[in-house]
C-alpha cells in the first residue's frame, strides 16, 4: 500500500461534522518574506495529503516584523488561513503564540514556533488521527536543516540563501515534499532522529486543553528568538500526567536560512549563547535546562526516503552506548528495585521487581502466559480482522503476539507504567512491528475503557491479571465500562483469583492478589448487564471466565471446544495444579469428572 493510499484509506475519518476545523496550526514568523511562503505553501492542501480545508486552520501571527508579508499573499494558500499582527511585539515569540492560540478556533492545536521551516507532506494528517485515537497526546516532529549540516556549520562552508534556493528547486519539493530528507541534516535537538527523545518539537500538537494546563508558552523567556523557551514548553509537556507522548514516524519540518538567532549565527558564538539562553532558564526555573528522558512512542508508516536516516540513527547509537559490564557470579546481587533491563538473572528475579517481565508476574511464566492468552482468544474465534483491546497489556506480554497478528491498527492495549510498553517494544516487538502494525495504546489508571474515544467499540477486550488486583468497586466500574465498549457480539475475556470465600480490599494490590468467590464476580458481571460463564483453559494461579452483552453469543462458545465450568467448582490453587496437570489429556472438568465417576465405582 502506498502512502497516499494509506492515508486516503482513513482520510473521511477526519471529516468535521460542524463549520469549525478540528486542528488550528500557529505559525509564528519575523521578518520571513522569503521563507514564510514556502512554509505556509507545505501547510496547504495543495501540499497536505488526506485532508481538507474544512479539516484545519493556520493562524499565522506575524510578530512586529519590520518586513511584513503581504496579507494578500495569503489567499493562495486556501480560505483556511488567517493573519494576525502584533503591534509593539516582544523580540520573544512566546506571547505571539500564546496569543495566536487563544484567537484559533479547533479543539486541538499544532504550534511552529519558527515560520521558517518546511513541513512534510503527511504531518497534518499523521497529527490528526494521533490527535484523536489518543488520550492527552503530545505529538512532535523531528527537526531537520536544510543543507549538508547543521546550519551554523554550513555557513562556515559557503551555504548561503541562494545555495539554499538551488537546492530546494532541484528536488522540486513542492510535488515531492519527501526529497527533503535528500537535502537535508539533522538539527541538533534531535540527534538519533526518530530513535530517541529529542530535545524540542518545532511544529508540536496537543489537545487545547492541555496547552492552556500548561499554561501556554512562558513569556518570562524574553531574550530575542525566546531563548530556550520551545524547549522548555516540550520539556514541560514531556511531564504532563497521563499523557501518551509520539513523534511522527517519517514526517519532520526542515529550517530554511532566515538569518535566525540561534540556528544562523556563527559556531563560535553557540557556547556563549547557550550559557545566556541556560541562565535564564535558571532564573525562571531554578534550574539548569534538561531535556526529558521520556521515549515518545513513534506513530506512522515508514517511508523508504528515511531509512537512509534510521541506519545513520542506529550507527550513531551503537557507537555511543557505554557496553554494560558482566559481572562475576559472586558480585551478583540482585536489588529490590531493578534497573529496567534484561540482563538480569531470570531466577533471582520476583513477581513485581522493577523488570519489564518479572514486573508482570513470574519469569518463568512470561511466556506460558503469553502463549495462553493467544491461544484461547483465537480459539474463541479472534481473526486477524477484528479489533481486540488489552487491558493492562504491560510489557506486551499478549501484545507481541497478538500485534504482528492482527490488522494494522487493530491492537490497542492500556498499560498505567508506560515503562512498561516501552520496554516491552524494545525487547520483544521492535520498532519496525509498532511502525507497520500501528497499535495505540493509553496509559490512564482509572479503568476507564472509552480512552481512545466513545465511538470505539471491539470485538474481543482481554483483562488477563486484572481483576486478580482489583477492589470491587475498580471491578465493577471496569465491567461498566467494558460493557460500554464491547460490540453487541463482543467477548470480554479475563481472569480473576478464585476462593471459596471473598478475600479482598476495595483497592489495588500488586503484586499481592485479591480473592473472589465466583457467586460475587458472576453478580457484578449482571450488574453490568453482562452475561458469564467460567472457563476451563489453563492458568499458573487464576481462573479463567469469558463475558457478553449477549447471552446467545456467549452460549456460542461451547462450540468452539472450550468446556465451560459448573459454578459449584473452585479452582483453587491445588486444583488449578491438578487441572494444569491433566490438561495433556483433555479438559481439566472432564477429566475430573471421569476420576470422581471411577472413585464412585470403586466404592461401590
Amino acid at each position: 500500500m502506498t502512502f497516499s493510499q494509506y492515508i486516503q484509506k482513513f482520510a473521511n475519518f477526519f471529516r468535521p461534522a460542524a463549520s469549525s476545523p478540528l486542528l488550528s496550526i500557529v505559525v509564528v514568523v519575523f521578518n520571513m518574506q522569503r521563507e514564510a511562503p514556502r512554509t505556509l505553501f507545505s501547510l496547504s492542501t495543495a501540499y497536505q495529503q488526506g485532508v481538507s480545508e474544512a479539516d484545519y486552520e493556520v493562524v499565522v501571527v506575524e510578530n512586529g516584523s519590520s518586513k511584513p508579508l503581504a496579507v494578500e499573499e495569503l489567499a493562495q494558500f486556501g480560505p483556511n488561513f488567517r493573519y494576525l499582527w502584533i503591534d509593539n511585539a516582544s523580540p520573544s515569540p512566546a506571547a505571539a503564540i500564546n496569543r495566536g492560540v487563544a484567537q484559533s478556533r479547533a479543539a486541538f492545536v499544532g504550534i511552529m514556533i519558527d515560520g521558517a521551516r518546511i513541513a512534510t507532506p503527511g504531518v497534518v494528517y499523521l497529527a490528526l488521527q494521533s490527535l484523536q485515537r489518543f488520550k492527552r497526546a503530545v505529538v512532535g516532529t523531528v527537526g531537520f536543516h536544510l543543507g549538508p549540516d547543521t546550519q551554523m556549520y554550513s555557513l562556515q562552508h559557503g551555504y548561503n540563501q541562494i545555495a539554499e534556493d538551488e537546492l530546494l528547486a532541484s528536488i522540486d519539493w513542492r510535488h515531492h515534499g519527501y526529497r527533503l530528507f535528500n537535502i537535508s541534516a539533522l538539527a541538533g535537538s534531535s540527534p538519533r532522529g526518530w530513535l530517541d527523545t529529542i530535545n524540542e518539537s518545532n511544529l508540536i500538537f496537543m489537545e487545547r486543553m492541555l496547552f492552556n494546563e500548561l499554561g501556554g508558552f512562558d513569556e518570562r523567556f524574553s531574550l530575542p528568538g525566546g531563548g530556550i523557551v520551545n524547549l522548555d514548553f516540550y520539556r514541560r509537556a514531556c511531564d504532563l500526567p497521563n499523557s501518551t507522548l509520539l513523534t511522527l514516524l517519517s514526517e519532520a519540518t526542515f529550517h530554511q536560512i532566515h538569518g535566525g538567532v540561534m540556528t544562523n549565527q556563527p559556531a563560535t558564538e553557540l557556547p556563549k549563547r547557550l550559557q545566556t539562553y541556560d541562565e535564564e532558564h535558571r532564573l525562571i526555573r531554578g534550574t539548569y535546562f534538561e531535556k526529558s528522558s521520556r521515549i515518545p512512542v513513534l506513530f506512522g508508516p515508514i517511508r523508504p526516503e528515511i531509512i537512509p536516516w534510521l541506519h545513520k540513527s542506529c550507527d550513531l547509537i551503537a557507537r555511543t552506548r557505554e557496553p554494560t559490564p558482566v559481572p562475576s557470579k559472586s558480585e551478583v546481587a540482585i536489588p529490590a528495585t531493578m534497573s529496567m533491563s534484561d540482563n538480569a538473572d531470570p531466577a533471582s528475579l520476583q513477581p513485581g521487581d522493577k523488570h519489564y517481565r518479572a514486573y508482570v508476574g513470574r519469569v518463568e511464566n512470561y511466556d506460558v502466559v503469553s502463549a495462553l492468552q493467544f491461544n484461547l482468544l483465537t480459539l474463541l474465534g479472534l481473526r486477524e480482522q477484528h479489533y481486540l483491546l488489552d487491558l493492562g497489556c504491560g510489557s506486551l506480554r499478549g501484545g507481541r503476539l497478538f500485534i504482528p497478528y492482527l490488522q494494522s491498527g487493530h491492537y490497542f492495549g492500556i498499560e498505567p507504567n508506560e515503562w512498561l510498553i516501552q520496554e516491552g517494544i524494545a525487547h520483544e516487538i521492535g520498532m519496525e512491528q509498532i511502525a507497520l502494525k500501528q497499535p495505540c495504546f493509553a496509559h490512564n489508571d482509572d479503568f476507564n475503557l472509552d480512552v481512545f474515544g466513545s465511538d470505539a467499540h471491539f470485538d474481543f477486550i482481554l483483562a488477563q491479571s486484572i481483576f486478580s488486583h482489583a477492589g470491587p468497586s475498580q471491578i465493577r466500574h471496569c465491567l461498566a465500562s467494558a460493557r460500554k465498549a464491547l460490540k453487541s457480539s463482543g467477548l470480554l475475556i479475563a481472569t480473576f483469583g478464585e476462593r471459596t470465600e471473598d478475600q479482598a480490599v476495595d483497592e489495588w494490590v500488586y503484586p499481592g492478589l485479591n480473592f473472589y468467590r465466583w457467586s460475587a464476580f458472576a453478580q457484578y458481571c449482571a450488574e453490568a448487564g453482562l452475561h458469564c460463564r467460567k472457563l476451563d483453559w489453563p492458568h499458573p494461579q487464576q481462573t479463567w471466565f469469558v463475558a457478553a452483552i449477549s447471552l446467545q453469543r456467549l452460549e456460542a462458545v461451547a462450540a468452539t471446544g472450550v468446556d465451560f465450568l459448573p459454578d459449584d467448582l473452585v479452582l483453587t490453587d491445588m486444583r488449578i495444579q491438578e487441572r494444569d496437570a491433566g490438561r495433556i489429556s483433555g479438559g481439566f472438568y472432564r477429566v475430573w469428572q471421569a476420576r470422581n465417576a471411577s472413585l464412585e465405582i470403586k466404592s461401590t
